[in-house]
């Protein structure tokens, strides 16, 4: 058996239709060599092709908003999907990005220890399907994420995937997540690892990133540039010391 393994289809798709067509041609053109191979008595089975994408193929084809038709038939083609879930992101993102040393976690430990009432009320979402439940577990891990805001970013960016008029170049939420919290510790917007202990992020300072990021769906005016995003909010958000 012969198996192709093609790596970041879809950074190299990248939401362009013309690229899209290009992938389902090259497909079909080796389905039939394949296909020639084994009734030639060269191969005892076609090829194989696997590719890797941070995108889910169905989320890319919804994503354009032409010849979706055609487009569709490119699915067929990849008829065992393997989706690899989010529910790992948030381990992820705190042992590569936000792992502590032992005596920062054990601090941490006693900040929520002394403030857990005034986290859970003050920090809780209302009226949502969405898990929101703090523990001290996920708050020293995830420190100074709380655990629902990193499934909440990752659908943040995934929606904004899905708008028309979104950059071509914006990857795979997962991954995006993780950059994200390793800009929100050192990006001069936000420079959480400089503030003082038991500030936490804020909405505010996630869309400020994704906005100096270039992945807002469309481009901002020029004006807009010079000053952070957060100073158009009718209510500007400060940051949020909880403690």
């Amino acid at each position: 058996n012969l198996i192709f393994i093609v790596d970041e289809v879809g950074q190299y798709v990248s939401r362009s239709v013309e690229k899209m067509l290009d992938l389902q041609a090259v497909v079909q053109a080796f389905g039939k060599e394949g296909k020639n191979r084994v009734e030639q008595k060269k191969a005892i089975s076609p090829f194989w092709i696997v590719v890797t994408s941070q995108e889910k193929l169905n989320e890319i084809v919804d994503a354009l908003d032409s010849k979706k038709i055609e487009l569709a038939r490119l699915q067929d083609r990849f008829r065992i999907p393997i989706d690899l879930k989010q529910t790992d992101i948030p381990e992820i993102t705190g042992k590569r990005i936000l792992d502590k040393k032992e005596d920062a976690k054990s601090k941490l430990e006693a900040l929520y220890d002394a403030n857990e009432g005034r986290l859970k009320t003050l920090c809780m979402l209302e009226r949502t399907s969405r898990d929101v439940s703090i523990n001290k577990k996920d708050f020293v891990n995830l420190y100074p994420y709380l655990s629902y805001q990193i499934d909440l970013c990752i659908d943040i960016v995934a929606g904004l995937r899905l708008k028309r008029g979104a950059y071509r170049h914006i990857g795979g939420s997962n991954r995006t997540i993780i950059k994200q919290a390793q800009e929100m510790m050192i990006n001069p917007s936000t420079m959480l690892a400089d503030t003082p202990v038991g500030t936490l992020v804020t909405l505010d300072k996630v869309y400020e990133l994704l906005y100096l990021g270039n992945l807002l769906p469309s481009p901002q005016p020029q004006e807009y540039l010079e000053e952070p995003a957060h100073q158009y909010l009718r209510f500007p958000l400060q940051q949020r010391e909880i403690f």
